[in-house]
């Protein structure tokens, strides 16, 4: 996973979805199609969830530091 490459995938699911949508593809085709778009996308979601605990944002409280999520925008922590 390490070497997955996120946009890619993400061009690969926009032709798998180009070819299973144009209607012109076998169904044993689209079935592989189709499997080949669920690995692609659990791929994208595990790079996303990863990217998104990197996205934490250390916080100084009463007890000491705490991970908080980041919520985007300016000073919105």
């Amino acid at each position: 996973m390490s070497n997955f490459d996120f946009e890619g995938g993400i061009q690969r699911l926009d032709e798998i979805i180009d070819q299973i949508e144009g209607g012109d593809t076998p169904l044993e085709q689209s079935l592989a199609l189709y499997k080949e778009g669920i690995a692609l996308a659990a791929d994208c979601a595990a790079v996303l969830n990863g990217i998104e605990a990197e996205v934490m944002v250390l916080q100084q409280s009463e007890e000491g530091f705490v991970l908080t999520p980041f919520k985007g925008g300016k000073n919105e922590f």
